[in-house]
């Protein structure tokens, strides 16, 4: 008797660098498990802008790199906020797999945080939080498993 594969249940974690969602896929079921948005902080238009001048004339204007600095500092404490969330849901459930839908950018720095033995990672890249629909969720999923 040949014994049948089965990949539920799955924990399907839909992230981006302000927002995250946790889905349990089941074989017949999809369950949003929890769903966080972090607010992006605003930053005035004027906030570290200078001129260089000379002569007379300017000659470049622009804002100090510390503005792009804060904004990773930012994105990548987010993403260890999500990081730790998915591990604690990691820690209370059985999981077959851990599938991650993010931009491939964040893939390092998210599983750097986890701290979960489960080596089964399955990952997809793009940014998918607008997602909307069990059919969607379930495609994202698929590609997923089988990229």
């Amino acid at each position: 008797m040949i014994k049948k594969i089965s990949h539920y249940p799955s924990l399907l974690v839909v992230c981006s660098a302000h927002e995250a969602m946790w889905y349990k896929i089941m074989e017949n079921k999809i369950k949003l498990i929890k769903k966080k948005r972090i607010k992006k902080s605003r930053y005035s238009d004027k906030e570290g802008f200078f001129f260089t001048r000379g002569r007379g004339k300017r000659l470049q204007g622009g804002r100090p790199d510390s503005l792009s600095d804060l904004r990773a500092q930012e994105r990548d404490d987010n993403l260890k906020k999500f990081a730790e969330m998915t591990d604690s849901i990691l820690k209370k459930n059985d999981f077959v797999h851990l599938c991650c839908a993010l931009p491939q950018r964040f893939k390092d720095i998210f599983l750097n945080y986890i701290e979960s033995d489960s080596g089964n990672f399955k990952f997809n890249y793009g940014n998918y939080t607008n997602v909307s629909g069990q059919d969607e969720v379930m495609k994202i999923f698929k590609t997923c498993l089988r990229p």
